[in-house]
């Protein structure tokens, strides 16, 4: 079975689950799975990490304002956050918004940040510009055609996530842990590649 799109998502977790009654439930089902693909969990016993791959980088140049700026839209969790003052560039590390509260200048370049307020705050005011790189999470679907380049690269990845979104609802522990082997080994292998080829979680900060 084809997983191009949305509707074929749906239709394939229908298949796989077998049950009629649960078919109203399945976007739901749809958007949970997303939220465990992109932020993870830590539940004790079906825990699973955020996925992270190429296709979901994307980069800014935000205008800074009183030493901060809005975080962008689906913004998932920052790469790597440079500076430059015209002549030469550096990187502006991630710190606690406690540390960050504790370290804080108003002079100088910006040396670290944190997120606060929906927004990334930066410690000092003589920074020029900014280049924020950073992980995005694809729009929700929303029409049945609708499709992305991780449902199109790893259309299992979907499918187990759904699924096991499903059987948690059901409370079928035996589907549950069977679709979270499957995620994991999927996920896993996705995070692998992409860390193995520079690609993966530098400087990765969660929202």
């Amino acid at each position: 079975m084809a997983l191009a799109n949305y509707g074929d998502l749906k239709t394939a977790v229908g298949t796989w689950l077998n049950r009629a009654d649960l078919a109203a439930y399945i976007p739901d089902f749809v958007t949970l799975g997303a939220s465990r693909i992109y932020y993870g969990s830590k539940d004790t016993i079906l825990p699973s990490p955020p996925v992270r791959t190429w296709s979901m980088q994307t980069s800014e140049s935000p205008t800074v304002s009183a030493a901060s700026f809005a975080l962008p839209a689906r913004y998932v969790s920052t790469i790597l956050l440079r500076g430059s003052d015209g002549s030469s560039y550096w990187t502006i590390d991630y710190k606690s918004p406690s540390t960050f509260a504790e370290d804080f200048s108003n002079t100088g370049h910006a040396s670290f940040y944190t997120i606060l307020d929906n927004a990334i705050q930066l410690s000092g005011s003589q920074t020029t510009s900014i280049k924020h790189y950073y992980y995005q999470s694809f729009a929700a679907f929303s029409a049945d055609g609708d499709t992305n380049a991780l449902l199109t690269a790893a259309p299992s990845l979907w499918l187990w996530a759904t699924i096991l979104e499903a059987n948690i609802f059901i409370g079928d522990d035996d589907g549950a842990k069977k679709a979270h082997r499957m995620f994991m080994s999927i996920a896993t292998g996705l995070n692998a590649n992409a860390n193995e080829h520079g690609g993966g979680t530098l400087a990765m900060v969660a929202r």
